[in-house]
């Protein structure tokens, strides 16, 4: 399997998010009329060794500090100026003794570089170099950090250094403005969060293909593990990782210490797998909900997802059966598996070719009903109606009313007119064809792969009366309408994916 390959990260997203911090803090003074002089000053994470050991489990960043400065480092402390809104970090002086131990020791040039600040000091030298910078009246006034954490129910730490008693303090002010600015992500910080969603979907996807009934639930935990870090430069995960098998399923925080993922995975267990990753301090989280099943009689790996459905099994001509599953990971699944034992016969399966099918035919046209789901509210609009209308191939031909008055805002439904060939001029219904859109938001990092983001996948639901299925994916050529029914459109904005069919060759 090919690596992914971890973007770089750019500090100029730590920068932003002071710049931020810094406006959001001097509207909240001026709005109290209060002066705009002071220092916000963070204290960053320690290192600790694991009780009496010499052991140093590997250093976590404090959140807070993470986000202003995503420094790495434990030990540094770092102040914001907020008449001026420069930065200063302040670094721990290391000893000769850890060159030996933990690598060379980095001048303050260094970390002024690579952190993008305006300064950087010793942390001995906090007292000083604040009151040196400091311009208003008085005693030199320090923001600290201190709230709540509703998730934990723990508190912040505020700042501690040798002479903070000649400081005046606020423990209040800060804690619920920076709070409120990590809510709001900017795009710097979405395109990591992101890149560790691929990597750690990527790693579930990995986890489903290998999981077979009787492995232990750390080895579903390890293949995890192995993923993100192997293929995705990710060394931490966001979370204890869960793979909960059987009734661990119900334990909400299962995979602690406790209870470490050492179950085996039985046929028919389900099995809960709860995991993501982190890279430079942002979050995935993701669960999957599987079962495991064994079959010795089709040869397969014992593993399917949950909301899978039986497939539909169609018989073509020359012997070959289409296969119509409900999403892509069902094709990965059953084409990695193949082939097969299924009535007696040995199949394997390839994926659907357009180009398998070649009947006689006649042109005629055909009107079908689109019905359009997950599209953004904001993007309800006729001429948005009319591009998607047009971009599965067809003649744009009305919208429903009811969508227009957006009265109706669970799937958008239109229809379109298209040219297609048939078997036989008796065959067509006087009715619309019903066929199903998904709209997909999903987007690479750092960059879409699309104009805006939006990719266009039609098929059929299986449900609500929808018979008939049509993958998108290559460009139909003159409106070729295969004979299962099923026909094959270039996306509106999205190119080239891969359908949800597959064919299958009996031996």
């Amino acid at each position: 399997m090919a690596s992914y390959g971890p973007p770089d990260v750019a500090m100029e997203l730590h920068a932003l998010n002071r710049a931020k911090l810094v406006h959001s803090f001097r509207q909240y003074l001026k709005a109290s009329s209060l002066p705009l002089y002071g220092f916000i000053l963070l204290q960053g994470g320690e290192e600790h060794t694991r009780n009496c050991s010499d052991h140093v489990p590997l250093f976590r960043q404090e959140s807070y500090f993470a986000y202003l400065f995503g420094v790495r480092e434990p030990g540094f402390y770092g102040a914001i100026d907020v008449s001026t809104g420069k930065s200063i970090l302040f670094a721990p002086r290391l000893t000769e003794d850890y060159a030996i131990w933990s690598g060379k020791i980095k001048p303050l040039s260094s970390f002024k570089e690579r952190y993008m600040v305006s300064m950087v000091c010793y942390t001995g030298e906090i007292g000083q170099v604040l009151k040196s910078h400091y311009r208003g009246p008085a005693k030199p006034l320090l923001y600290l950090l201190y709230g709540l954490n509703t998730d934990s129910n723990r508190f912040s730490k505020p700042a501690e250094f040798e002479g903070i008693d000649e400081f005046d303090t606020d423990s209040t002010t800060l804690h619920p403005i920076l709070t409120e600015n990590r809510v709001f992500k900017s795009e710097l910080e979405l395109g990591l969060i992101r890149y560790a969603n691929d990597i750690s979907s990527a790693a579930h996807i990995e986890v489903m293909q290998k999981t077979k009934v009787g492995m232990k639930e750390y080895r579903l935990e390890m293949i995890f593990l192995h993923h993100i870090y192997m293929h995705g430069g990710c060394r931490q995960c966001s979370y204890t990782c869960i793979c909960a098998t059987g009734e661990n399923s119900s334990i909400i925080h299962y995979g602690h210490a406790a209870a470490p993922n050492d179950r085996t995975l039985e046929d028919g267990d389900m099995a809960l797998m709860d995991m993501g990753a982190e890279y430079h301090f942002y979050a995935s989280d993701i669960s999957c909900s599987l079962v495991g099943r064994s079959d010795s009689s089709d040869n397969s790996d014992g593993l399917t997802c949950l909301c899978c459905t039986e497939p539909e099994f169609r018989q073509l001509a020359g012997g070959r059966v289409l296969v119509i599953l409900e999403s892509e990971l069902e094709v990965i699944r059953l084409v990695g598996k193949s082939p097969f034992r299924l009535g007696g016969r040995t199949l394997t399966l390839f994926r659907w070719d357009p180009g398998l099918e070649k009947e006689k035919a006649v042109w005629g046209t055909q009107r079908s009903r689109i019905q359009v789901f997950g599209l953004p509210l904001h993007a309800w609009s006729l001429e948005m109606f009319r591009e998607l209308g047009n971009a599965v191939g067809g003649c744009f031909a009305g919208v429903a009313e009811d969508n227009l008055c957006w009265t109706d805002l669970e799937a958008m439904r239109f229809l379109i007119r298209w040219t297609a060939m048939k078997e036989e001029e008796n065959n067509w219904d006087s009715n619309p064809q019903p066929y199903t859109m998904s709209i997909s938001g999903r987007k690479s990092y750092p960059a879409p792969t699309c104009e805006t983001g939006v990719g266009v996948r039609v098929g059929v639901s299986s449900g609500a009366g929808f018979e008939r299925f049509s993958p998108s994916g290559n460009t139909i050529k003159g409106g070729e309408i295969e004979r299962n029914g099923g026909f094959e459109r270039e996306g509106l904005v999205q190119r080239k994916r891969e359908g949800r069919l597959c064919r299958c060759r009996c031996l």
